[in-house]
Formats: C-alpha cells, structure tokens, sequence
C-alpha cells in the first residue's frame, strides 16, 4: 500500500492539493532532484525536511513557480504553478522575504488585498484583520525597517492571511527568532490552518514536530518517506529513557527482561540513553511505573522519559540510513 492509500484508508481528503510526478532538476552536474513523485493532501500541516542539499529549496521553487522542472510535471490545485487561476488561491512566504522599506505595512497590505480583488473600503478591514491576528495592529502605520527582526517575521507572515488562501507555502517562517517568538508563530499557524493546507519547509524539526500532521523527508534528492508524524516517530511503541551517565549493561538487560518491554538498546555515551520498544497492548503505566523502579533500585539517575523519538532523531536515522542503501 503506497502513502496516499494508507491516508485514504484514514479518511483523510485524497484530493492532491500538491502533486508532483517523476519530478527531477539539475544544476550542471549536481543533481538537486531525483524522480520525485509526491501528492499532498488538502487539509494538513505539511513539513518539509532533509539534511542541506537534500533538495527540499528546490522542490519550494518548483512549486511556488520560482523554478521550471527538469524533468517530470507538478501541479498545484491542479493547475501549473504559474496558472492565473490560482491568484488569490495560493500564498508563498519565501525565507526572508522583505516588506518595502518606508512603507507603512498597513498601506503595503492594503495594495496586497486590492491585487487579490478587495475593494479599497475592503482591503483596509482586511489589512487590519491579518495584523490583528500577528498583535501587530498598532504597529500598522509603521514601516517594516522600524520593527523588530521577531516582528518583521510575523508581518511578513501575515500578507500570506491575506484573502482565503486554500494553500500557503512557508520556507524557515521560524529562522531567526527567539524562543517566545517562535511559539507566537507555531500557535498562529496551527489557529491559522483550519481549512487550509500549508506546507512548512524547516530545519526547525522541534517545531515542526509540535505543529505538522505529516512530514516529507527529502535525502540526496530523493523522497524517502512522507508519514504522520505519530507514524514516524513511533509514539506508540518507542520510549527514550534519557539517563545522566551510560547505562551498565545490567540496566539496560534488566529493562529488558520486563513484562511488556520488547527490546532496550543504549544508545551512544554522548547522549546516554536508553531505547525501549514496548508492547502496544500493554498499559502504558504499568510499563512506565515498572521501569521507574528499576532505575531506582539499581541507582540509575534519569533526565526525562517520553513516548517516541523526536522527529531530529528519526530523520537522522532515516537519511542515514538511506544515504548508506540499507
């Protein structure tokens, strides 16, 4: 069963917002895309990630239209990237997208929406609302070079508001920016999703990890895998026992010769750890409160347990294990 069955299979809306077939791009003799066959979903929080050089810029610009195929044919809303039909349907925030300097970001949002068909009564309300939704409304009269680098990022994200966009593109939305900031725009994409499709390409994987249904996983061109987030890193049977020293041997057999445990590995002495794959059907409480005892008796000190690995870990482990061909 290939990725768009198993999303069929769970009810989730099949019709591709995004798909491309057999895509490919080269630059000289570097190979930016290899045979990439992709269909988005409408109605997800799509992220977009791989290791530098993977090919993740150059699948953006294919899509957004920055960029012409090599080989192979994509569509969005099933029209080309370029089609007039799509004004007003698709908004794109490429990193670092600057707004005019010495102009008001009011005045700039307003030209925005009267490009998107408002009328000039119209585009001030509209304009208004989008800066609301950043708490950037009394801000609105001010121009972008007298903002903050955090507050330039969430203006520069809300033009993408604009309108009713079924599809919004976002390349590092969260580069850059503080801790506070960063969960300002994670909780506005997820408030600003609802019966949209964006698609977020990061190296953010925390963040992505909190705020995406699904992520793509590019590698050497290639698309290696395109799950839940929940599939991929495995919540339901993973559990990381991060430790503050190595674990002995005898911790990490003992762990393993627990009801409901499956497997326990250690994992490196530079992130001392352990990895336990547990049982599904075994209450998780009963598993957590027994491997909690064994920590104790055997004089373990731990620094967190958590269901799953992080998405970091998993997409390192998945290109890694691409890149070698196993």
């Amino acid at each position: 069963m290939d990725w768009l069955s198993e999303i069929q299979t769970k009810g989730v809306s099949v019709n591709p917002i995004i798909e491309t077939n057999g895509l490919g791009r080269q630059f000289g003799t570097v190979v930016a895309l290899r045979d990439v066959t992709w269909e988005v979903p409408a109605g997800q929080i799509i992220g977009l990630v791989g290791p530098n050089g993977a090919g993740k810029t150059t699948l953006f610009s294919i899509v957004c239209g920055f960029l012409k195929p090599g080989t192979g044919t994509v569509s969005v809303l099933g029209q080309s990237p370029l089609s007039p039909e799509l004004q007003g349907r698709v908004a794109i925030l490429p990193q670092d997208a600057p707004l005019k300097r010495g102009v008001s970001i009011k005045n700039q949002f307003k030209f925005f929406a009267r490009l998107q068909g408002f009328s000039a009564k119209e585009s001030i309300s509209e304009a208004e609302r989008v800066l609301a939704s950043v708490d950037l409304l009394e801000k609105a009269d001010d121009g972008p070079d007298t903002l903050s680098h955090g507050m330039r990022k969430r203006a520069s994200l809300a033009q993408t508001f604009i309108g009713k966009p079924e599809l919004i593109l976002l390349d590092e939305p969260t580069a850059g920016l503080d801790p506070v900031t960063t969960h300002k725009v994670r909780e506005l994409v997820k408030k600003e999703a609802e019966g949209r499709t964006i698609v977020i390409s990061s190296h953010n994987l925390a963040e992505l990890q909190e705020v995406c249904d699904s992520v793509a996983i590019l590698n050497e061109g290639k698309l290696v895998d395109f799950r839940s987030v929940s599939e991929i890193v495995d919540r339901g049977k993973t559990m990381i026992i991060r430790l503050e020293a190595p674990p002995t041997d005898e911790v990490v057999s003992a762990i393993g010769e627990l009801p409901g445990v499956l497997t326990a590995a250690s994992g490196d002495d530079q992130t001392p750890k352990i990895i336990v794959t547990v049982d599904a059907a075994i209450d998780d409480s009963e598993v957590d409160l027994a491997i909690l005892g064994l920590l104790k008796e055997k004089g373990a000190r731990y620094r967190e347990i958590r269901r799953g690995e992080s998405l970091e870990e998993r997409v390192v482990e998945i290109t890694k294990k691409d890149s070698s061909g196993e």
